[in-house]
C-alpha cells in the first residue's frame, strides 16, 4: 500500500547540514511514509551520505542521482517517483520538528484530505537561534473554502510548510522552473490559487536556517532581478487563467510584501542607490498603481510599516541606516 506523505529532499553540496536533515524526518512519531532524495549532482559528501542512509533504511529511503539541474529540476523529479497521498518538500539544509507529519496528516485526516494543509515556520540564524516565528492568519482546526482558503495568498510562500495532496498537486500542472532563483514563490503561489480547500495547524513545525549565500541572504543584486521576474511570470499565470481580478488584492499585498519591502530591503542592504530599486518601484506602479491603499497593508508589521512608507519617499538612506543599526 503506497505511504500516506512522500517526503521530498533536494540534495546539493549540504554534507555539513544534510544529516541534520535527513535525521529530523526519521524521528518522526507519524511512520507512515517515504523519504525520497535527490542528489542534484553534488561535487562533496552528500552523495555519498544520501546512499549511506538509504543502505541503512531500504524500505523507508530512495536515492537518486542526477546531474545538476537547480532545486526546482531536484523537486520535479521527486515528484515523478513519489507515491503517498500528499507531499511534503524539505530543503536539505533545514529541518523538521519530530510530530510535524503526526499532526499535519491528523489534521488532514480531520478537515477530509484538502488539497493542502499548512503550519507556520521557525526561523533561525547560523548558529540556529530562533530569530522569528511566522504563523498566519489563518482560522486553525477547520477546513478552509471558498473565499477563505483565498487568504493562502496572504501567507508565507513556501512550499515546505505544507502537506499538498498529490494529485491536486499534479492535476495542476506546475512544476517548478529549472535553473532559477525564487522558484519557490512561483510554484506554492500558483498552487496556493488552484487550491479549493486547505486547513492549517497553529504550530511552527519547519525549521527554516536564513543561511548566508541562500536567495533570502544572497548579496549579488543581479540576482534579485530574478525575484521581479518571478512576479512576472505569476501575473502572467493568473491572467492567462482568469484569475488575476479575483485575486488582485491578494496579489497586490503578496507583491508589496515579498516584492516591494523585502526585496528592496535586500537591494538596500547590497547597494542602496542601485538602480534595480527604481526597477521594482516602476513594476509596482505599472501592475499595482492603486498598491498604497491595498486592504491588507493593516496585517503588516509596524516594521514593515515603516520601511513601507520611507519606500514610498524614496528614503532609500534611512532604510539603510535603520537595518544597519538593527544588526
Amino acid at each position: 500500500m503506497p505511504p500516506s506523505i512522500s517526503v521530498i529532499i533536494p540534495v546539493f553540496n549540504i554534507e555539513n547540514y544534510i544529516n541534520k536533515c535527513i535525521d529530523s524526518v526519521l524521528s518522526q512519531t507519524f511512520r507512515d511514509f517515504e523519504l525520497i532524495l535527490i542528489d542534484d549532482g553534488s561535487t562533496d559528501q552528500s552523495g555519498k551520505i544520501c546512499d549511506n542512509y538509504a543502505n541503512r533504511y531500504p524500505d523507508i529511503i530512495k536515492v537518486w542521482h542526477t546531474e545538476n539541474a537547480g532545486q526546482g529540476s531536484a523537486r520535479n523529479t521527486g515528484v515523478r517517483f513519489a507515491t503517498g497521498k500528499y507531499l511534503q518538500f524539505v530543503d536539505g539544509d533545514d529541518f523538521i520538528d519530530c510530530d510535524m507529519l503526526e499532526k499535519m496528516f491528523e489534521m488532514a485526516e480531520k478537515s477530509g484530505f484538502p488539497d493542502m494543509v499548512v503550519c507556520g515556520i521557525k526561523v533561525l540564524n547560523n548558529e540556529g537561534v530562533v530569530t522569528s516565528i511566522l504563523k498566519e492568519n489563518l482560522t486553525p482546526t477547520q477546513r478552509l473554502e471558498g473565499d477563505a482558503v483565498k487568504d493562502l495568498l496572504l501567507i508565507y510562500p513556501s512550499p515546505c510548510n505544507r502537506i499538498i495532496r498529490r494529485d491536486f498537486y499534479i492535476s495542476c500542472n506546475v512544476e517548478f522552473p529549472a535553473g532559477v532563483w525564487y522558484e519557490d514563490v512561483r510554484v506554492t503561489v500558483k498552487l496556493s490559487a488552484l487550491t479549493q480547500s486547505a486547513a492549517y495547524v497553529d504550530k511552527p513545525f519547519y525549521n527554516y536556517y536564513t543561511r548566508i549565500g541562500s536567495s533570502t541572504k544572497n548579496t549579488n543584486c543581479d540576482r534579485m532581478r530574478e525575484l521581479i521576474w518571478a512576479f512576472e511570470d505569476i501575473l502572467s499565470f493568473f491572467k492567462k487563467n482568469g484569475l488575476f481580478m479575483p485575486f488582485y488584492e491578494r496579489l497586490e499585498f503578496l507583491a508589496i510584501r515579498h516584492l516591494y519591502i523585502a526585496g528592496s530591503v535586500r537591494v538596500i542592504r547590497i547597494e542602496k542607490s542601485n538602480p534595480l530599486l527604481n526597477n521594482i518601484a516602476l513594476f509596482m506602479h505599472e501592475n499595482f498603481p492603486g498598491y498604497r491603499k491595498n486592504p491588507y497593508l493593516p496585517r503588516l508589521s509596524i516594521n514593515k510599516k515603516i520601511v513601507f512608507h520611507l519606500l514610498n519617499l524614496k528614503m532609500y538612506y534611512a532604510i539603510f541606516i535603520l537595518f544597519k543599526l538593527n544588526n
